[in-house]
């Protein structure tokens, strides 16, 4: 997402397969996030590989695949240790970055 993640396309991420704020590689790359999330076994098959293939190189697969399973394995070891956040606040501003300076939480943890 080279324009970065904006607010309004936080608001469609649970539609996003109908949203007009997501390009056809971004879909792409969500399915794929949510496929190894909630329903991997469905992806034993040439046709979800083939789909990714018009978006992305092998090797763009594969990192992706890594980013996601990291963040996936993150997420639940956070569930584990009881650490996940229990509200999640969007910041004001357009698009969402990594500028710890906008985010006391994170500016905190420098």
């Amino acid at each position: 997402m080279r324009k970065g993640l904006t607010e309004e396309k936080i608001a469609q991420l649970e539609d996003y397969e109908n949203s007009p704020a997501f390009t056809p590689r971004e879909k792409s790359a969500l399915r794929f996030a949510e496929k190894l999330a909630i329903d991997y076994d469905s992806m034993d098959n040439d046709e979800f590989f083939i789909g990714l293939q018009q978006h992305f190189t092998d090797a763009e697969i594969v990192e992706l695949g890594i980013v996601i399973g990291y963040d996936i394995a993150f997420g639940r070891l956070l569930r584990v240790f009881d650490a996940d956040p229990k509200v999640c606040e969007v910041p004001e501003h357009r698009e969402v970055g990594i500028d710890v300076s906008q985010s006391p939480a994170l500016s905190a943890a420098k």
